[in-house]
């Protein structure tokens, strides 16, 4: 039986790649590796746990060099222990694109596709090597795991006999807890300083002995025109959503812009006027007030509906919030 942990790094798209990396082995050998690892945290600078982001913080007394002394340490008992590693990287660009709204939708996250990438990478060097041991998977929980999971579960239901039966269960796990996802997380941080500054730090290069798989993750071109084409369509349905606000605003529909249509002008000057200046608002309108205003107003509308959903059972409405001031006005990510 093989077991594999996986963590992540660069989630900020001001990163040039986002990375999925980890190390697989057998389940006896984790254990061996587990003793160890612990061994290494418990030597001096003491550690409760490794973790890349927090390593200023529980060292903070120590220098810089103690610190990189530390990694180094662990980088050790990693390469001691024959781990095989993998490092899926997917570049940030190529899901900038998409619409906030999509942002929950399975195959729409960098996360995804790293996922996606990494366990038939993981399964097929496995078969190639000779190997028939089932892998079970274990990654560092996060908000996108349950989807990928279940598309997981999907796919491999689809795959060619000899990789379903080498292919395991996925979990998530707690890297505070578990050794295989602190490594995990070593190796993530140090292929992503690699990738900023083009050079092996010492603990990086403790690895240089170990089988390392690293490869690009890249979602199909067709989601790229994909994407594009959902940006645009919801920039023109909250465009509309806005105007809409806009007229009604200054006293006017769309039906009443359709009527003037149809009889070939405004009923009257005023009508003409009131237009006039609706548009005019528009055509002076600020992208950022246009998403600000048009969110406050579906705000607003859900809370409205759920008011009248508690009132239908018997229910007092719970306290609406504000939508029309500071909503409106600050323009900001919700």
């Amino acid at each position: 039986m093989y077991r594999g942990f996986f963590d992540e790094s660069n989630r900020n798209p001001l990163e040039v790649s986002f990375i999925l990396a980890g190390w697989l082995a057998t389940v006896e050998k984790w254990e061996r590796f587990s003793e160890a690892w612990q061994e290494c945290l418990a030597k001096p600078p003491r550690l409760e746990y490794f973790k890349g982001s927090e390593l200023g913080t529980m060292l903070y007394q120590n220098s810089n060099a103690d610190r990189e002394a530390k990694k180094v340490s662990l980088a050790k008992i990693i390469s001691g222990h024959g781990l095989r590693g993998y490092i899926a990287t997917v570049p940030h660009q190529l899901l900038n694109r998409k619409p906030e709204k999509l942002k929950k939708l399975m195959g729409t996250k960098i996360y995804d596709w790293a996922f996606i990438a990494l366990i038939p990478t993981v399964v097929i060097d496995h078969l190639e090597r000779g190997e028939r041991s089932r892998i079970d998977f274990i990654f560092d929980g996060c908000t996108e795991l349950r989807s990928c999971i279940a598309s997981y579960e999907r796919q491999r239901n689809e795959w060619p006999p000899s990789m379903q039966a080498v292919s395991g269960t996925v979990i998530p796990g707690d890297d505070r807890e578990l050794a295989g996802l602190q490594a995990a997380d070593l190796l993530a941080g140090e292929h992503s300083t690699y990738l900023k500054e083009r050079r092996k730090s010492l603990a990086y290069s403790q690895f240089d002995g170990l089988s390392m798989t690293c490869f690009g993750a890249y979602p199909p071109k067709a989601l790229d025109r994909f994407l594009s084409y959902a940006r645009e369509v919801y920039e023109r349905a909250e465009f509309v959503k806005w105007m809409t606000i806009i007229l009604k605003e200054h006293g006017l529909t769309m039906t009443d812009i359709g009527n003037a249509v149809r009889n070939g002008g405004w009923s009257s000057m005023y009508e003409a006027a009131k237009f006039n200046s609706a548009m005019d608002a528009i055509l002076r309108a600020d992208p950022a007030k246009v998403k600000a205003e048009v969110d406050a107003e579906i705000r607003a509308n859900v809370e409205e509906r759920k008011a009248r959903g508690e009132r239908k059972r018997g229910r007092k409405p719970s306290p609406r919030r504000s939508t029309s001031g500071a909503g409106r006005a600050s323009g900001g990510k919700d």
